[in-house]
């Protein structure tokens, strides 16, 4: 499990291990804790009490209530992409291709036979387009990608915007 996700200017940090208690984890091991202190060089408020779990906490991350926000945001993002990652055989037990970053944007692939993963990051300033035949020992014969956070499928084809600093998850088609 990736340990560290960033989002905009802030860290995510999956706290919460999956236990019996399928109520606590409201999703195994997805929690939320936005990490961000930029007025104060001091750790304590980064440091400070995961919210909920307690009876007179508003907030409860556990549970997803009275999350604001990119707090909200966040949750949802690593509920969705925790939920795919539990069926994704290829994260779980595919063999490993990676490429030298170049120009900020770094390329690596899961496969294994029943499926093929390429993740996309985007480390620059700047939105950048992925140049397929670069990578075409991990691209193969796919045609195609499903971004699997949007489910939105792009022509590998065509010109494939990686926003700047992000990281894109995609099946292979």
């Amino acid at each position: 499990m990736a340990s560290v996700v960033l989002v905009k200017d802030q860290v995510l940090l999956p706290l919460v291990p999956e236990s019996e208690d399928k109520e606590l984890d409201a999703h195994n091991s997805v929690s939320i804790a936005l990490m961000s202190n930029p007025a104060n060089e001091s750790h304590g408020l980064i440091r400070s009490d995961f919210p909920g779990g307690w009876p007179d906490d508003s907030v409860n991350a556990f549970l997803g209530r009275g999350l604001e926000g990119d707090a909200r945001d966040a949750q949802q993002f690593i509920r969705k992409l925790f939920t795919w990652r539990k069926s994704a055989s290829a994260i779980h037990n595919g063999n490993l291709l990676h490429f030298a970053p170049k120009n900020g944007l770094y390329v690596y692939f899961r496969t294994n036979e029943e499926q093929r993963v390429m993740v996309v990051m985007n480390n620059g300033s700047n939105d950048m387009h992925f140049d397929s035949a670069q990578y075409a020992e991990g691209i193969g014969d796919a045609t195609d990608v499903i971004n699997v956070m949007s489910g939105a499928r792009h022509d590998l084809a065509g010109r494939l915007l990686i926003p700047a600093k992000t990281a894109q998850v995609f099946e292979l088609r």
